[in-house]
């Protein structure tokens, strides 16, 4: 009854959940725009059918649909923006429809086919442990993207070096998340996307984690490793929030300031909030903060002016964000 001919001339939005869905006939859900399939009990071909004549889809959102095993969205789907599929245990997810802006994955061990979406030019992928996985394979499988948004849980291998390029990527965004990334990552291994990416422009790197957990560098600054021998010539702006002096993501800094010959901007936030007051309006006040975190915050703005401030040259403009001297008064 839900899907009768009645329901399918006019159907926009489709949210089904928690059933069995095995369609035996083609459904013309011509005007359907959005649909989302959460732990629904439908196969790969089955889905192909129910999407057979669903010209108007914009935003198809998949969530534990564990039956399907081999996906292919097809090129008839001209008006596909959005693409989500959310731990579905997917082997194989084949990609035509040419359109897609954003394609948001949570299932790292899929095999990624963009055969005929050459158009897709922003990528985000969303799962634990993806960065090795996005330098190994998104060069090839994903050659146009210029926007790639990286959110990860957990890392434990550090960023491997790139075998091929990312010849168009301009915007790189990673997001590790979560206390549990892992207190040894090496940040400066995060060079390999600038090696393959010569055309660069803007890196944004946000660890979400309680810096005092982590082992902070005291030692002679001359003891931090150079990779002198790299250039970065795009790079123009640069963002690093939670920054800490770990020894690794002060060398990330340094290496930045000393290859990016066209660096303009380098911004570091020794915060770990998302969000700031604009310091105008009094009704208005930034999220709070624990005592030891704005300590914290306070010994790396130290560490700044010791390890990176003589390294910024002229033309680099340093933006270095401590706590809001309004809200987080010690």
């Amino acid at each position: 009854m839900l899907l009768s001919e009645r329901c399918q001339g006019s159907m926009q939005y489709l949210h089904l959940a928690n059933l069995d869905l095995h369609p035996t006939f083609e459904l013309g859900l011509r005007t359907l725009r959005t649909l989302h399939l959460c732990n629904v009990h439908i196969t790969g071909d089955e889905l192909g059918c129910l999407l057979t004549h669903s010209f108007a889809l914009a935003h198809l959102r998949l969530q534990y649909c564990h039956d399907i095993i081999r996906l292919e969205i097809p090129c008839l789907l001209q008006r596909l923006r959005f693409l989500e599929v959310l731990e579905c245990s997917l082997q194989v997810l084949e990609i035509n429809a040419p359109n897609i802006f954003r394609l948001r994955l949570l299932d790292f061990s899929v095999q990624l086919l963009l055969g005929k979406s050459w158009k897709m030019k922003n990528l985000m992928l969303n799962n634990s442990c993806v960065i090795s996985y996005a330098i190994n394979n998104l060069p090839s499988c994903a050659p146009k993207v210029e926007t790639l948004t990286i959110h990860s849980s957990y890392e434990i291998l550090n960023a491997p070096v790139a075998s091929s390029k990312f010849r168009h990527l301009k915007f790189l965004n990673i997001y590790l998340a979560g206390l549990h990334s892992h207190r040894d990552y090496d940040y400066l291994s995060l060079v390999s996307f600038f090696d393959a990416s010569p055309l660069l422009e803007k890196f944004v790197l946000l660890v979400s984690r309680v810096q005092s957990k982590y082992d902070w560098f005291e030692g002679d600054p001359s003891s931090l490793r150079q990779m002198s021998e790299h250039r970065h010539r795009n790079l123009k702006s640069v963002k690093i929030s939670s920054f800490c002096p770990q020894k690794s993501m002060l060398e990330l800094a340094r290496h930045i300031l000393e290859n990016a010959t066209s660096l303009e901007c380098l911004t570091l936030d020794t915060t770990p909030i998302s969000h700031r007051c604009s310091g105008d309006m009094l009704d208005r006040k930034c999220p709070p903060l624990e005592t030891e975190c704005i300590r914290d915050a306070h010994k790396s703005n130290l560490a700044v002016r010791k390890y990176i401030e003589g390294k910024v040259n002229s033309t680099v403009k340093l933006n270095l964000l401590g706590p809001c001297s309004r809200c987080y008064a010690l």
